[in-house]
């Protein structure tokens, strides 16, 4: 679905006509919002509607299931992988949106601090715009001082911004620094980051066995 207003409504009116046995929505991070924001077209199209939640906090205003990620245990598996790093000191990288800090990002970086917590590792966080200068990236990295530098990324997305903004300032992971990421997105796969990779495969059987238990599936009425 495309993210705009105007055109989602459409979609979601569209989709509505249609006498389906459930509706599947994977919203990204933010798509979530942008969804229930137009939940008045969802109303009636079909008995069941099943919704990813990769932000931590499902959503309570909108009657549906939902699977759901956790953050903070994302991070607690990041942490125990960077304990294997020779580093005492972690800098955690997140992207601000709209000027604040989103949910899912803080719990990630919790999840992170408490898996270092006892092991004689330092986490800082660092929150920024994605507008920042290369230069501002270089002084982000060598605030790590540890060698090489160690960065944990919010997500891919900001972890791949990390590498071409460090680029221009020629510096290269992980021969200057070391950077995870989170979800092992396919748009940045080519950028061979180490990342915390979430297990879509499954979540999508669940959802399908979700819709496959209804009796719903047997009648004529639905398709």
């Amino acid at each position: 679905l495309a993210e705009t207003s105007v055109t989602l409504s459409a979609h979601l009116a569209n989709i509505r006509k249609r006498k389906l046995c459930a509706l599947v929505l994977l919203p990204d991070m933010g798509g979530a919002n942008l969804i229930l924001d137009h939940a008045d077209n969802l109303e009636g199209a079909a008995p069941d509607v099943i919704m990813l939640d990769k932000g931590g906090h499902p959503p309570c205003h909108f009657p549906c299931h939902t699977i759901g990620f956790n953050p903070y245990e994302e991070g607690v598996v990041a942490g125990r992988h960077v304990r294997k790093w020779s580093s005492d000191r972690v800098v955690f990288v997140g992207a601000l949106t709209n000027g604040r800090i989103p949910y899912w990002a803080s719990q990630r970086a919790e999840g992170l601090k408490a898996a270092l917590r006892g092991r004689r590792r330092e986490l800082i966080c660092r929150w920024l715009h994605r507008g920042v200068s290369p230069e501002r990236i270089r002084a982000i990295i060598k605030d790590s001082k540890a060698t090489p530098p160690s960065l944990v990324a919010d997500n891919d997305e900001t972890a791949a911004w990390i590498v071409d903004q460090a680029a221009a300032v020629g510096l290269t992971t992980p021969e200057d620094f070391r950077l995870m990421g989170f979800d092992n997105a396919l748009a940045f796969r080519h950028y061979n980051l180490t990342t915390v990779a979430v297990p879509m495969d499954e979540i999508g059987t669940a959802m399908a066995k979700m819709i496959i238990a209804k009796p719903l599936l047997k009648s004529d009425n639905y398709k």
